[in-house]
């Protein structure tokens, strides 16, 4: 009897964790169906959704991502006609070391602007060498020639090795890991063979709903993704992406650049333009980022004006490195590209608060001195920030958060997403940056329009940020070494305008942010060299990028 007594127990006690297991199941599964119909349309079909979807199946067995470095191998010179350039490959030693080598050269006094390219040559199938010589002024195709060797390696090596030391006074195999400059003699313009990529280590994921990308995000990603939009820009700045192919910049080369103009602006500073030492640094900076000038004589930097577009340039090519580190590989599906930026992007419709109260922002605020040009709001972007504890770091605390703009060309907003907004480095002139080397923001829409361009749909860009002033140092005039200098106490500057936006229809958020979205007014304070606000920030921490505003130059209106 006890013995029946204990089967009948534990059968009823399994019998319920039965019920309970069926009970559950049938929740979750009412809770799946529930999510499935909220994401149907009135037809009963589903909804094309933001990408990625927040709520996706994934299999347990999914691998986490990893990086890979691959090296590519380097292109044969395309002058190269009297070969079938296809059937060989740049000759690759047992340390894996290629042997190309891209020189270049600039002395402005002798109106010099010349490479030297000299690569060895292996056909792929072995057995035949060949050296493949070009020179001439950048910009043109100057005169080449190719030596022949059938099976003489030891011969290719030696005239190969014999002309790198011949034009840089350097060996060839020593210049790898420290090249020497040598006055007079051609630089070697350092090439990044390898690239990193982000590669899962399982492609293929189970029962995953597939996303769809919304075709506004879609669009958003072409704009900032193309190569042919770099590549124009670059070229606009006289930049000789040939000799230094976009792709293949490398930090250092873009670092020597910097340090060769800080050299300028101090030459510039002294008014000393006439001594050998600003020539010669001329002839480095011009050295070490390749610039194409046809015949013309590569233009001295004598004034802070064209210190500028250098600066620019340069600043143009690191947010370019950055986008092609990211990027990996520019044929990757748009998708790709996507999942590598820091934020969730997502589309804000015009029916929503947040976009009205934008639109109102960029109209209203655009000064009235920037009369050739009005704005008009095509699209608004949501940022969510995927490192959550990123934001946590944000200094919420510090007081007076103002949603601010931030203008920047088409060609860097994708360094921006996918890395945030950058302050300029140590190493990089203070030329440019009024109150020195920071975050720079206004309150004006057309201010930040300016520093911003449109691409072939007429798109431009613009973003707000939700900046944690504090106490903020206000200023009349420039201080271009305020990031070495903020006084204790201070968290920021602001460079007081004369015209402001109206202080009264300023409005305050529910999360105490402020939105100066009035219409420009004079300001009470009127001796001040600044015509529009800055405010400026020296810590990133201080940053939380909140919106991607695309907007659009309206050139025909009447005044």
């Amino acid at each position: 009897k006890s013995k029946t007594s204990d089967n009948d127990k534990k059968s009823k006690e399994k019998s319920e964790k039965s019920k309970k297991g069926k009970s559950r199941k049938k929740k979750i599964d009412d809770q799946t169906d529930e999510e499935d119909e909220n994401n149907k349309g009135e037809d009963g079909s589903e909804d094309e959704i933001p990408f990625p979807r927040k709520k996706q199946k994934l299999d347990k067995n999914k691998k986490k991502e990893q990086e890979v470095e691959l090296e590519e191998e380097p292109e044969i010179d395309i002058e190269c006609s009297d070969i079938n350039i296809q059937a060989y490959r740049i000759y690759k030693n047992s340390e894996g070391i290629f042997f190309n080598a891209m020189l270049n050269q600039t002395n402005i006094q002798n109106n010099n602007n010349k490479f030297y390219l000299i690569q060895l040559l292996e056909n792929r199938l072995g057995g035949d060498y060949c050296v493949w010589l070009r020179w001439g002024r950048v910009g043109m195709k100057g005169q080449s020639d190719l030596n022949r060797f059938n099976s003489n390696l030891d011969g290719a090596l030696k005239l190969f090795e014999r002309k790198f030391k011949d034009k840089t006074n350097n060996d060839f195999l020593g210049s790898q890991q420290s090249f020497v400059k040598i006055n007079g003699k051609y630089d070697l313009i350092k090439i990044d063979y390898k690239r990193k990529i982000i590669q899962k280590e399982e492609e293929i994921v189970k029962d995953q709903i597939v996303s769809v990308m919304d075709e506004r995000i879609k669009k958003l990603m072409q704009t900032i993704c193309d190569f042919k939009s770099m590549e124009k820009e670059v070229r606009r700045l006289d930049f000789d992406f040939q000799r230094m192919p976009l792709g293949k910049i490398t930090k250092e080369q873009i670092k020597s650049g910097y340090e060769a103009l800080t050299q300028i602006e101090q030459f510039i500073a002294k008014n000393e333009l006439e001594s050998v030492a600003f020539k010669q640094s001329m002839n480095e900076y011009y050295t070490r980022i390749p610039h194409c000038f046809g015949m013309r004589t590569p233009p001295m930097i004598r004034t802070i004006e064209a210190l500028k577009q250098e600066i620019e340039l340069l600043d143009l090519l690191t947010g370019i490195e950055i986008a092609v580190t990211k990027m990996n590989n520019s044929d990757d599906p748009i998708e790709k590209h996507y999942s590598r930026l820091k934020w969730d992007i997502i589309p804000v419709e015009k029916e929503d608060e947040k976009y009205k109260l934008i639109e109102e922002y960029l109209i209203n605020t655009q000064g009235p001195t920037h009369c050739s040009f009005k704005l008009g709001l095509k699209q608004v972007y949501e940022l969510n920030r995927k490192d959550k504890e990123k934001e946590e770091k944000f200094l919420k605390n510090l007081g007076k958060r103002m949603l601010l703009w931030h203008g920047s060309k088409l060609t860097n907003w994708y360094s921006i997403l996918a890395q945030g907004l950058r302050i300029a480095p140590p190493e990089a002139p203070v030329t440019g940056y009024m109150f020195g080397k920071g975050v720079y923001f206004a309150d004006i829409s057309s201010k930040s329009a300016n520093y911003s361009n449109s691409g072939s749909n007429n798109s431009a860009f613009m973003m707000l940020s939700e900046v944690a002033l504090g106490e903020m140092l206000e200023l009349k005039d420039g201080d271009s070494d305020l990031h070495n200098k903020l006084p204790k106490g201070k968290h920021s500057t602001k460079g007081i305008g004369k015209i402001v936006p109206k202080p009264e229809e300023t409005k305050i958020l529910d999360d105490g942010i402020e939105v100066p979205c009035g219409k420009p007014v004079d300001a009470e304070c009127q001796d001040t060299t600044l015509i529009y606000n800055e405010f400026i920030v020296y810590n990133l921490e201080q940053i939380r990028e909140r919106f991607l505003v695309e907007f659009n130059y309206q050139y025909n209106f009447e005044l």
